[in-house]
């Protein structure tokens, strides 16, 4: 007869050992991922602050310059201003005491008997304002209807009325030619000269016929000595003290003057002085 087997009783039994993970490593991977993501989340906040206090610190100086724009240039509250402050980080230029560069955009500005719009681009701002600039352009563009004022008492030619088209001061005179008065459209190309204005016929028109210079002097001789002279006009009067003109072109219906100074403080002296024709 087969030996029976042992009874199995349940108190016998071996209990199996909970698992014991106090004492488990984190693997030291896991350990790095985390701190280089919050180090970065860190970094980003640290970021988007610092750009949101530049944007602020912008802002603030951007509203002082159209301040001190307004006060120098007697601009009412409504006259439109924008001021641009350019480079790098405005905090890191205002830590050096000096703005890299400065565009101020002033429309229907004026500028003695003219007026049009004014963009100044300052390069080398201080921060403390009695100190001069280093150095600043002004584009002033004046519309059809300045011409009138800026040519008053040109005596160059006996002009009736301009225009601007094509590139050029388009100017109908009368001219007396072996006396007899002849109505003539001279179309000028505008360039600096000097700092003053220059006028230099490039076409002749009468009677519905445009003719090159060349082609009138080979015509009329020394008469027409007058006609195709270069004029000058002095704008002088209308700048500021301290700008030079530096450029002239036709845009459009417009003319566009571009002047540049160095060194030279924003007040309220830099546009009330003018400068002086010869």
């Amino acid at each position: 007869m087969p030996e029976s087997l042992p009874e199995w009783r349940p108190e016998e039994a071996t209990p199996e050992k909970p698992l014991d993970v106090t004492g488990t490593k984190i693997p030291r991977r896991h350990r790095s991922r985390r701190v280089f993501a919050i180090v970065g989340g860190l970094v980003v906040l640290v970021i988007v602050a610092a750009v949101l206090l530049d944007g602020v610190a912008r802002n603030v100086v951007a509203n002082l310059i159209e301040s001190k724009v307004r006060s120098s240039l007697s601009l009412p509250a409504s006259a439109p201003v924008d001021v641009t402050i350019g480079g790098s980080s405005v905090l890191l230029q205002l830590a050096t005491g000096r703005l890299q560069t400065v565009t101020i955009a002033v429309d229907n500005l004026a500028v003695g008997e003219l007026r049009g719009n004014a963009v100044i681009t300052a390069t080398g701002v201080p921060t403390d304002t009695s100190k001069p600039i280093d150095h600043g352009s002004l584009v002033f563009t004046a519309g059809q209807s300045q011409l009138s004022t800026l040519l008053t008492g040109f005596a160059g030619l006996p002009i009736t009325s301009v225009a601007l088209g094509g590139g050029a001061v388009n100017a109908d005179i009368v001219a007396t030619v072996f006396g007899m008065k002849l109505p003539i459209t001279v179309a000028l190309a505008p360039k600096a000269i000097n700092g003053q204005l220059g006028l230099t016929p490039k076409s002749l028109t009468l009677s519905g016929a445009t003719l090159s210079p060349s082609a009138v002097r080979a015509s009329l001789g020394s008469v027409a000595d007058s006609l195709l002279a270069t004029q000058k006009v002095c704008v002088a009067k209308y700048l500021p003290r301290a700008f030079w003109l530096d450029s002239v072109s036709v845009r459009g219906s417009n003319l566009r003057l571009s002047v540049n100074a160095s060194s030279f403080t924003l007040n309220s002296d830099l546009f009330s002085s003018k400068g002086v024709c010869p």
